[in-house]
């Protein structure tokens, strides 16, 4: 009957490791894409580390979306305008000074700003990634203890039940030794 009921108690531990165990796989199947994500993410922000920390150049700022559309505009305008207001050499300062202006004021602080937003979306994903790291780690460690735990618990209920074996054998014969 020792036997029995430890066996029954170590089936019971090795049922519940294997739920734990289960539980584990599944949670950790629901937090890979997260994972996936945050590394994809990390992967982008390395290789574009050059580029996110250099100081922009007149060619990266002139290679912006929209750049030479409004600096001709603006050019037309200044163009314009200092015809009016006085012809000659002022034009030519006026154009440059919009130029100037507009580079130096708008698309420097637009090219700065898109970088930043660029970071800060990767660095976000990447985020996503690292707690669902950490997440998985914390759960990891902890079904890692709850199967040791049941391990032991199962291996101390199979030596009680033997050990009760054994002491059920050992009174038993001593009775019948000392019926003899």
């Amino acid at each position: 009957a020792a036997k029995e009921a430890a066996q029954t108690q170590y089936a019971g531990t090795q049922y519940a490791a294997d739920i734990q165990k289960q539980m584990f796989d599944v949670l950790n199947a629901q937090q890979a894409p997260y994972r996936e994500a945050g590394y994809g993410a990390l992967t982008q922000i390395n290789q574009m580390l050059p580029m996110l920390t250099k100081m922009p150049t007149a060619a990266d700022i002139s290679e912006m979306p929209g750049y030479q559309f409004a600096v001709e505009q603006g050019t037309k305008a200044a163009n314009q305008a200092a015809n009016v207001l006085s012809p000659g050499s002022t034009q030519q300062q006026a154009i440059g000074k919009f130029v100037s202006d507009y580079t130096l004021g708008t698309a420097l602080p637009a090219y700065i700003n898109t970088r930043s937003d660029i970071f800060n979306t990767l660095a976000s994903i990447a985020n996503l990634g690292q707690k669902s790291t950490q997440a998985t780690g914390a759960l990891g460690s902890q079904t890692g203890t709850n199967l040791s735990q049941l391990a032991t618990t199962g291996a101390n209920a199979l030596a009680s039940g033997q050990i009760g074996s054994a002491n059920a054998m050992a009174g038993g014969l001593g009775q019948l030794s000392n019926i003899g």
